[in-house]
């Protein structure tokens, strides 16, 4: 069985704020050290600008087509498993929009997907 590698790429706060909403959770610190590999990060550019305001007033960045010419520094970031079907990948991606705040809900429906 082949196995796949992937990362996540990372453009603000799940990068460096361990908390999420309440400042005494550590819910994004905690999602890091148990799924990502941090001393492998890689800094790229990509399209982003800030573009909405979050529930905590702060505007948030998102990508853009119409800044590609004017790219930002992000981040990849590789995962500590590695994939051997897409339902691992989805458990994944499920964890990362817990850090995200969204619950596990990150995918809309995924066939097999926890």
């Amino acid at each position: 069985m082949e196995k796949l590698q992937g990362g996540v790429l990372i453009i603000g706060s799940l990068l460096w704020q361990d908390h999420l909403g309440r400042r005494n959770n550590t819910i994004r610190k905690d999602w890091r050290r148990k799924h990502l590999i941090e001393s492998r990060k890689l800094k790229v550019l990509a399209p982003m600008r800030y573009g909405r305001l979050s529930d905590d007033d702060v505007f948030t960045m998102v990508f853009a087509n119409s800044v590609r010419y004017k790219s930002g520094h992000a981040f990849i970031v590789p995962f500590k498993n590695d994939f051997t079907d897409v339902r691992q990948l989805a458990i994944e991606c499920s964890e990362l929009s817990k850090a995200e705040g969204l619950n596990g809900r990150f995918l809309k429906s995924t066939k097999g997907a926890p």
